[in-house]
């Protein structure tokens, strides 16, 4: 039977294709077709030991309807004010940022960074910050957290909706996080991104800032600066839009692999 493994992020490419047989050895599986989403995949792959005969690029058939999507929101998100910011559960998948074996930083400390650095530009208390907790996490562990820096740096900060998180990329002015797909996805729209992961001491998860139009900031005392350019008005984009057709037929490509 023809095997096609579809590789869905960034990261760990040839662990992917290992795993413990039922003696307990680890073997591993080398597909008829693995398929990756872009060129920077497709050279870290070969990098990391996947057999170059065996990969396609085919786009990431989970982002095929992002140009339909935006096209949708469109007409209705005209006005670009609000900085996402976008959580996700660091600590639960991958310890504190005390922990030897984790990132090197966690949400929390990243959340105050962020609130601490928007507070230090001109415009702070005229730029809303609308937070997207990731749906794994404790949305109202994020809501008292960023309720506690909102009045300690005087901002205006909303939690988004679970439904609304699309809209309100589609809507966003910047959008800043950690390593979320999300920013990927803002990059695609063209939208200033900003990766903050201080101490970062995972490579893998450096790959966002491989690609231009979106800042890497690793250094908590860069932090104020990365968000200053974050919301300047000549903001770097990146040529993101131009990649959003490596995923636009991306199931269609996947399920080429097969014929």
């Amino acid at each position: 039977i023809p095997i096609i493994h579809v590789l869905d992020n960034w990261s760990q490419y040839a662990e992917r294709l290992q795993a413990p047989d039922l003696a307990g050895t680890v073997r591993t599986l080398i597909p008829d077709v693995y398929c990756v989403m872009d060129q920077l995949a497709y050279d870290e792959a070969i990098a990391a030991g996947v057999p170059e005969t065996i990969i396609q690029v085919t786009g990431h058939p989970n982002l095929a309807k992002l140009a339909e999507e935006e096209a949708t929101f469109k007409g209705s998100t005209s006005q670009k004010e609000h900085i996402l910011f976008v959580s996700e559960p660091a600590e639960i998948d991958s310890g504190n940022r005390h922990d030897p074996n984790g990132r090197g930083y966690d949400e929390a400390e990243v959340s105050h960074l962020f609130a601490e650095a928007v507070a230090t530009q001109p415009e702070a208390h005229s730029v809303p910050i609308f937070i997207a907790p990731h749906p794994r996490e404790d949305r109202m562990a994020v809501t008292v957290r960023w309720a506690e820096l909102a009045r300690t740096h005087g901002l205006y900060c909303q939690i988004v909706p679970q439904d609304k998180v699309r809209e309100t990329l589609h809507s966003a002015r910047a959008v800043v996080g950690m390593s979320s797909l999300l920013l990927y996805e803002s990059w695609l729209l063209g939208l200033p991104t900003l990766s903050l992961q201080p101490n970062l001491r995972v490579p893998q998860m450096a790959q966002l800032g491989r690609r231009d139009g979106v800042e890497l900031c690793t250094k908590a005392q860069n932090s104020q600066d990365a968000v200053r350019r974050l919301l300047a008005a000549n903001a770097p984009v990146g040529s993101g839009r131009r990649d959003m057709a490596y995923h636009k037929d991306a199931a269609r490509a996947v399920l080429h692999c097969a014929l």
